[in-house]
């Protein structure tokens, strides 16, 4: 049986948190450093139907 202990879970849950720190900030270094090129309507988050009758 494989043994797994304490420091192992710690270094992983890291390792973890600094790629997905890594993704963000080049994703975010792609965007121009603009939080403003993320924004693409005024809808809120949970709007992801929408109905237009015109």
């Amino acid at each position: 049986m494989i043994k797994i202990n304490k420091r192992f879970f710690v270094f992983l849950s890291l390792l973890f948190i600094i790629i997905g720190l890594v993704i963000t900030f080049v994703g975010f270094s792609m965007s121009g450093y603009s939080p403003d090129a993320y924004h693409i309507e005024h809808r809120r988050w949970y709007q992801l139907v929408g109905f237009y009758t015109e």
